[in-house]
């Protein structure tokens, strides 16, 4: 680590902040560069650490040189789930946006299993910008969910608002993290803790290292059954809903061994783009595509213009699958 102090600092203001590293066993060498004095440490001391040499006002900046790896990095793997190899096989999860009352969700999944999806997804809980918008049927769309995988044999992924509903979603499958609750940490503690595996969704507003901190907290609480998943970020593009950053689908693979899953539908916004962003992210390195589909999107309360029916999505499967042969 490299500490760059301000360039109007005299020798004796260094005096505690010298004072300080010494107390700590931090070794470091002290240079001038061009016209500033960095000392250059030999060893990277730990966050809090760093936090404390931050709030001296003498110090500039901290510059990392070797950073130790995440458990994400360093550990992160393929692992399988119900017969699937999640980032070996490519895995299509397909599914309405949210359960309503008068939805056949039985029929919903065998029309996605028919179409070649691997997993089928629904929500219960939706977390929504507006107060006033559809908000799903909570608690009682859970155990429909759980009983259309059953029916249809598909693995179910559902959003889990927060780690006081953990009880509730021990019939669901895989646990989605919302982008709205990526850094929710104490949700991200519990489901380190509890077993299922995570399909962990990257914010809108978030960096790709904020998406690998936050996989970290599941990680370092026991579970390494986890998904990335890129669902596009805020820009100031305004042609699709988010932006689909198909550079990060490749810095993630690159970086960790874990499967990396996109989600195409909430970076379009709607439904024409769908199927090219699909076909993008499985050619940028995605190793499963995460997809709302519907067969009367028309009646949908929930991000309507976006569903693609299922027809569609067996397009889609088809061709990404011909993409991932060829990788």
């Amino acid at each position: 680590m490299i500490i760059v102090l301000r360039s109007d600092v005299s020798g004796t203001e260094e005096a505690p902040l010298v004072s300080f590293l010494s107390g700590r066993g931090i070794v470091f060498s002290r240079m001038l560069m061009e016209g500033c004095v960095v000392y250059v440490c030999t060893s990277c001391p730990g966050e809090d650490v760093c936090q404390m040499i931050r709030g001296f006002s003498i110090v500039e900046k901290l510059i990392p040189v070797d950073r130790k790896p995440l458990l994400c990095e360093s550990e992160g793997s393929s692992f399988e789930y119900a017969g699937i190899v999640l980032g070996r096989d490519l895995c299509v999860i397909a599914g309405p946006c949210a359960v309503q009352e008068d939805q056949d969700l039985d029929a919903l999944a065998l029309k996605a299993a028919s179409a070649g999806a691997r997993m089928f997804r629904a929500g219960a809980f939706k977390p929504r910008t507006s107060p006033y918008a559809f908000q799903g049927l909570g608690r009682q769309a859970l155990e429909r969910i759980a009983a259309a995988g059953k029916r249809s044999g598909l693995p179910t992924v559902c959003e889990i608002p927060s780690e006081s509903y953990l009880d509730s979603f021990r019939d669901i499958d895989i646990l989605q993290v919302g982008a709205h609750n990526m850094q929710n940490f104490e949700l991200l503690k519990a489901l380190g803790r509890c077993g299922k595996p995570v399909l962990l969704k990257r914010g809108a507003g978030s960096t790709v290292d904020e998406l690998m901190y936050a996989c970290e907290y599941i990680f370092s609480g026991g579970n390494e059954r986890v998904i990335l998943c890129e669902r596009g970020i805020r820009t100031f593009e305004t042609v699709s809903r988010n932006t689909l950053d198909v550079s990060a689908i490749a810095a993630l693979r690159a970086r960790t061994g874990l499967p990396v899953f996109a989600d195409p539908s909430h970076a379009a916004g709607e439904r024409r783009l769908v199927s090219a962003l699909s076909l993008a992210a499985v050619a940028a390195g995605a190793d499963g595509l995460m997809i709302e589909t519907s067969d009367r999107a028309e009646k949908a309360l929930s991000d309507s213009a976006q569903a693609i029916d299922h027809e569609t999505l067996a397009g889609i499967i088809r061709k990404a699958s011909a993409i991932r042969e060829i990788l």
